[in-house]
């Protein structure tokens, strides 16, 4: 049996405020999972082979997980959204590398990247700022010598702090990450994020 089985509620609340970073929790945020949190909307997914998609050169961006791979003729996907990649190397490199990608308007993705939407407790702006930089090698599984997966799985349960209303982020690059203030145009409260 696993010792974690049979720790309480409170010291398996305490680990996964360590995982983020944090001692306490401000009265004001609870803690939440991505699954609980937002809609994960693979099913929107478009693997194409490179042949394939040589064949269809055009204006919509082909995403897979660390960013653009080509530009094909037609999209499958329409809104804004949050990418997240399924398998790499970049998680290792969580401080330089950026895990999500912010993406807006007319696009595909591959099969190796999750599509991640606003849900019933997250917008897809704050999910994105939440998980740019942050170490997540804890919900990855090694495939193989050098292949490393985030499973939709273990995204679901990936924990995220959230204040108690609706958030959503304002990218800029002046100041330190996940800082707050007040919000003059939007919900609540805007997050911050910047690399």
């Amino acid at each position: 049996m696993r010792s974690d089985c049979r720790d309480s509620p409170k010291d398996i609340a305490l680990r996964t405020l360590l995982r983020l970073g944090m001692r306490v929790l401000p009265l004001d945020w609870i803690l939440t999972t991505v699954g609980k949190a937002c809609s994960i909307r693979n099913e929107l997914r478009r693997p194409l082979s490179t042949d394939t998609r040589a064949t269809m050169i055009g204006q919509y961006p082909y995403y897979g997980p660390t960013g653009v791979l080509t530009f094909i003729d037609e999209y499958r996907v329409e809104g804004t959204f949050a990418l997240i990649g399924e398998d790499g190397d970049h998680f290792l490199d969580y401080e330089e590398k950026l895990q999500t990608l912010f993406v807006s308007g007319k696009f595909n993705v591959n099969n190796h990247a999750h599509i991640v939407g606003d849900g019933s407790q997250c917008t897809v702006d704050w999910f994105c700022c939440f998980f740019q930089h942050r170490d997540i090698r804890h919900s990855i599984t090694r495939q193989g010598a050098s292949r490393y997966k985030l499973t939709k799985a273990a995204l679901e349960h990936c924990a995220s702090k959230l204040l108690k209303e609706h958030s959503s982020c304002e990218g800029d690059s002046s100041g330190p990450r996940n800082s707050l203030s007040p919000s003059p145009k939007g919900r609540g409260r805007i997050f911050h994020c910047w690399r």
